[in-house]
């Protein structure tokens, strides 16, 4: 690298299971001080939510909308406590989901959006469980029409 110039380096996170992680980076080179170590943290979660947010289109106010289904897994070694599932905004959720969701099994959430207005319609579902990163928040919009 020429004196004075800078280059990017990006560093992906993939932890191999829950909880806090840590690592560290390494940069060498040629100068005083080589080589420079730069600690990275982070929390790996055992929640997996597939999708992660959905988009329902436009829907007739005051009418449902046809559910759509979000999946939610727990890639954690020890059961998964869940907790409250709450629908914010003109949307609603009801699931299969059991009050403890095992190791490498999953459950489904129904949303439904009715919108109350016209216009852009935004909302989430946020999910307490028992994960480390808890809430977990699936995000949500539709256009009342």
């Amino acid at each position: 690298l020429s004196p004075g110039a800078s280059c990017a380096v990006i560093v992906t996170f993939a932890p191999d299971g829950s909880g806090i992680r840590d690592g560290n980076l390494a940069v060498y080179y040629s100068g005083p001080g080589s080589p420079q170590i730069l600690t990275l943290v982070g929390t790996g979660t055992a929640v997996s939510l597939k999708p992660g947010a959905l988009t329902f289109g436009s829907q007739a106010i005051g009418t449902p909308s046809t559910a759509k289904d979000v999946l939610l897994k727990n890639n954690g070694t020890t059961p998964l406590v869940l907790g409250a599932m709450v629908a914010l905004g003109d949307f609603s959720q009801a699931s299969n989901c059991p009050s403890s969701l095992l190791p490498d099994t999953m459950c489904t959430l129904r949303i439904t959006f009715t919108p109350s207005h016209s216009g852009v319609r935004t909302g989430q579902i946020t999910i307490d469980d028992s994960d480390g990163n808890s809430p977990h928040v699936i995000k949500l919009s539709g256009t009342g029409t």
